[in-house]
Formats: structure tokens, C-alpha cells, sequence
């Protein structure tokens, strides 16, 4: 059985890597902080370690599932206000009505040339136009506009926007997905009657790519592209020279006039 640890090995510690990061949950592979970043590297360590070291699998598996434990229970100190103010590193202002604040830059351990990267990335080419500029408890950059140079909103122009309805996908590639269908209150016969009427015929749903309602049963779907009958998909470019240029060589012209 050792002599075959190199294969078996690897399946075992990518199943529990799966299982303990859905244990550790969304925030410790989403927007990270350093902490975050800690965390994951010592799951890595530890499991990786097994592969090519040989030792005790029970007492590996152990051992990453009390640093995931760990961890859970340090996120849920983090949530208590008195306590995230001792552990968590507060934002710091690095812009404040577009002069640079120096103590801010300092706490962030940052320069002005990586603060202008990240300025020109938001897309803010000028201090002058950034009214705050902070980073985030979590490493992120956020930056907010002057009014003067922010977009339009419709409140400006005392319009009324109707709100935004949310597209629920209800069918994917060939399946329906239950759940969605009950908390919007409809069926599949609903949803095919739908599709019907709007010229898609009940043996053709199962092509459908996605499907989609909204909370007002406004239903939108997508086919699959379709392919050509004993043709080859058409290519982007025919050769190295077009896929330069963009434009057709005499090869491709001349099939194109023979089609």
C-alpha cells in the first residue's frame, strides 16, 4: 500500500482540502487578509506534507481540522466589536479631499507611486477628483469620487428608476433547478407554456442553454449555438499573418467566393 502513496495520497488530501475549506467557509478564500492568507497556507502545508513525507494520515487530517476550528472560533471574536477592535487592523484614510494623508500612507505602509497605481486602476487619474481614498480592513483600496466628477445618478435628475429585477435561473444545460422554481412560485409546465409562446418548441427545450424568470415571471432564455450540418466550426483567423493584421488572405478570399 506505501509503495502506491503517490497516487492514493493526493485524492485523499484534495477531498479533505474540499471538505475543510467549505468547513472554513467563503471568507477564507474571498478577499483575504493576511490572516486569511495564513491560515490557508498552514491547510496547504500540513496537508501537502502527507504527500511526500511519510506519517500518520488520522493525526495530518487532526491536526488541519483543529486549525480550521481555530479559526472559525477567532472569526467569531472578530464579530464582537471590542474584541475586533483589538484584532482587526482598522482602515486607514490614505486621500482626504485630495491631499495625501501622510500618517494614513504610513499606517498602510504604502508609497505614493503605489497609491497612484491604484488610483489610475479605479480609474481616478488626478488627486484633485478623489474626495477619500482608504484601505480597507482587509487590503483593498477604495476610493470615492468628488461630487463634481462622479457619474450621473437618476436622483440628480429627479427621475424615477424603476428597481432592478432579479434573473433567477431556472433551467441549465438540460436541467431544471427545483429550488429556484419554488421560491419564485412557478413550475415547469409554467415555464413551458412560456417558452412555447414565445415559439420554442417542447422538444427543443432540452437544447436551451439557460433559462431565467424574474420575481414579475418574466422569462428570458438562451439556445445553444448552432452547428452547421457536416461543416467545421468556423476559425476566428486562417493563419498567423491574419490573426496579426485582421485582415483576409487571398487563401480565405478565394474559399469565401467559392461558398
Amino acid at each position: 500500500m506505501e509503495e502506491y502513496r503517490y497516487l492514493w495520497a493526493p485524492v485523499v488530501i484534495f477531498i479533505a482540502g474540499f471538505f475543510l475549506l467549505r468547513i472554513a467557509g467563503k471568507r477564507a478564500v474571498a478577499n483575504m487578509s493576511s490572516f486569511d492568507l495564513f491560515v490557508v497556507a498552514a491547510m496547504g502545508a500540513s496537508l501537502g506534507g502527507f504527500i511526500t513525507v511519510p506519517g500518520n494520515l488520522s493525526k495530518t487530517l487532526i491536526g488541519v481540522l483543529v486549525l480550521v476550528l481555530t479559526y472559525l472560533g477567532w472569526s467569531y471574536l472578530m464579530l464582537n466589536n471590542k474584541m475586533r477592535v483589538v484584532l482587526k487592523n482598522k482602515p486607514s484614510i490614505l486621500v482626504h479631499k485630495g491631499h495625501i494623508s501622510e500618517t494614513g500612507m504610513r499606517e498602510a505602509r504604502i508609497t505614493v507611486t503605489e497609491l497612484l497605481g491604484h488610483l489610475r486602476i479605479k480609474g481616478y487619474n488626478s488627486l484633485a477628483d478623489v474626495e477619500f481614498a482608504i484601505m480597507e480592513e482587509a487590503g483593498e483600496i477604495s476610493v470615492i469620487p468628488k461630487a463634481s466628477v462622479r457619474p450621473i445618478q437618476p436622483g440628480d435628475l429627479d427621475l424615477q428608476v424603476p428597481p432592478v429585477l432579479r434573473q433567477v435561473p431556472v433551467f441549465i444545460d438540460g436541467e431544471w433547478i427545483e429550488d429556484n422554481l419554488k421560491v419564485l412560485g412557478s413550475s415547469k409546465n409554467d415555464v413551458i407554456m412560456k417558452l412555447q409562446a414565445q415559439g420554442v418548441l417542447a422538444a427543443k427545450i432540452k437544447e436551451l442553454t439557460l433559462v431565467t424568470l424574474d420575481e414579475q415571471g418574466t422569462l428570458w432564455y438562451d439556445a445553444a449555438d448552432k452547428k452547421p450540418n457536416g461543416q467545421k466550426p468556423p476559425k476566428q483567423y486562417d493563419s498567423g499573418e491574419q490573426a496579426t493584421t485582421g485582415v483576409p488572405t487571398e487563401a480565405s478570399k478565394q474559399a469565401t467566393e467559392k461558398n
